[in-house]
């Protein structure tokens, strides 16, 4: 439970630190940008309800509103918990996390969700919405859109790590020694696991939306996979930054629960240490 929004604030970067693979920083606002293909998603906690906000800006200069608005309307039934807005030329996005009481898994999730989405904003969908893309490079190419991932990118400690399949709950340490029990490539490897996730969850969502059950399935199965992965490397992580944690009660497999912060123990890297 935060106790201010400063408090909230701490939570917050804790929490995405693992998505991001470092220690984010914030813009004048107080909010933490996450650049998405070609956009910026924005991330910060609300000072009037001590919630978290995520909201991005898409497209500007929309010319025909009553277009945009029948785009939008298509976009809200497939993008149910994503909130569109159009005001004056003006497209954005906005969801919200409890911030208190505050989970960080609720907080991760929402970010994957939206990221999803995220990576479908281009040139073509602001013609679409009959504007321009909020954000563009300085080249005056707007479309940025990030690369797929491939096995062939992976880093050789995670391509061991998968050939491993280790089990999280008995071989933290095990982990930890492929990674070299070094904090900063275990946050490297966290953060690749989850654009993994994110992208194959992407995937899924286009495969559905083409009616295309079974391809779908099989991109939902290989999210599972990396959400283990992701429990592994926290673990290793908590070993390797917290190494009398294995004093604690031993964590009990809970593979309902198989997410970025499944693990119970693993909630005391985002606790008041008040």
């Amino acid at each position: 439970m935060p106790n201010d929004i400063d408090h909230l604030k701490e939570l917050v970067t804790l929490a995405l630190l693992p998505m991001l693979g470092t220690l984010p920083e914030r813009d004048s606002d107080g909010d933490i940008p996450i650049r998405v293909g070609s956009t910026v998603m924005f991330v910060g906690p609300l000072s009037e309800s001590m919630d978290v906000q995520l909201f991005s800006p898409l497209v500007q200069d929309i010319s025909n509103r009553t277009r945009a608005a029948e785009v939008i309307a298509d976009l809200n039934r497939k993008w149910s918990r994503i909130k569109f807005v159009l005001i004056d030329d003006r497209l954005s996005v906005f969801l919200e996390v409890a911030g208190s009481p505050f989970v960080p898994k609720q907080l991760t999730d929402t970010c994957a969700a939206l990221t999803s989405f995220l990576r479908t904003v281009d040139d073509e969908f602001a013609a679409r919405v009959g504007g321009d893309l909020f954000f563009a490079n300085k080249s005056g190419d707007s479309s940025s859109l990030q690369p797929d991932l491939t096995a062939e990118d992976l880093p050789p400690e995670l391509e061991t790590l998968l050939h491993l399949d280790l089990d999280v709950a008995e071989d933290l340490d095990a982990v930890a020694d492929v990674c070299g029990r070094d904090r900063d490539l275990i946050l490297q490897l966290l953060h690749i696991s989850n654009e993994w996730q994110i992208q194959l969850r992407s995937q899924a969502v286009d495969a559905h939306g083409r009616g295309d059950a079974e391809e779908a399935a099989g991109y939902e199965d290989q999210v599972g996979g990396w959400e283990l992965m992701v429990d592994r490397l926290r673990g290793a992580l908590r070993l390797v930054v917290l190494p009398n944690s294995r004093t604690e009660t031993p964590a009990k497999p809970q593979p309902e629960q198989m997410g970025l912060f499944a693990d119970p123990l693993q909630q005391s890297l985002f606790d008041d240490p008040s």
